[in-house]
């Protein structure tokens, strides 16, 4: 629901043209699903397709936000103490099509679930707290604050979801997200993870 918000409110140019974004996220892996061992899940193990990166929907979510994106540059890496073989953290650079600059960090290491995204725009900033349900706007005209609280829990997500895809399957009907899209996200994801392979890192 924050996300729609968010999206309403950068269409409707409360912010004028956005010009950059921060998205800051994670959550520790071990507490995702409490009564499975994290290091039997897909998640955990490389030749699932696990790791961050790949895990992780925020990908989606930014290009969803700011179109779609047409550089990209990563570092990942494994830096925790988590049983697992493949990357518990990552950042990203990203450009969208549109020119907006866009940093990302998400990983499975914080015992507190995060996820914050701030957008920067010609009139002002809108920062939301995806977890806290919070939307704050700036805008460069009133010099104010404006504050935007919701009401939402994830598991009214997940049934909208299945509602959505059992009307679309009763009336015949395409889901409003297609398998393009998701390929899109998938060669993004596959992108980050070739730049750092293609990219020296510099030791100080």
């Amino acid at each position: 629901l924050g996300y729609f918000k968010l999206k309403d409110l950068i269409n409707r140019g409360a912010i004028g043209k956005v010009f950059a974004a921060n998205l800051f996220g994670g959550y520790y892996l071990p507490y995702w699903h409490p009564k499975v061992d994290y290091r039997k899940e897909y998640s955990a193990k490389k030749s699932e397709g696990g790791g961050v990166i790949f895990t992780n929907h925020s990908l989606d979510i930014l290009c969803w936000l700011f179109g779609k994106i047409s550089e990209v540059g990563c570092f990942y890496d494994k830096i925790s103490n988590l049983e697992i073989d493949a990357e518990d953290a990552a950042v990203f650079i990203l450009r969208s099509q549109s020119n907006i600059v866009i940093s990302l960090y998400c990983d499975f290491l914080q015992r507190i679930d995060q996820h914050k995204l701030t957008v920067v725009g010609e009139l002002g900033n809108i920062e939301c707290d995806l977890i806290e349900n919070k939307i704050n706007i700036f805008n460069i005209k009133t010099k104010k604050w404006r504050k935007i609280n919701y009401k939402f829990k994830v598991n009214d997500m997940y049934l909208k979801e299945m509602r959505y895809f059992i009307d679309c399957l009763l009336k015949n009907k395409k889901p409003s997200v297609n398998l393009l899209e998701g390929r899109n996200t998938l060669e993004l994801a596959l992108a980050a993870k070739k730049s750092q392979k293609m990219k020296k890192i510099i030791n100080l």
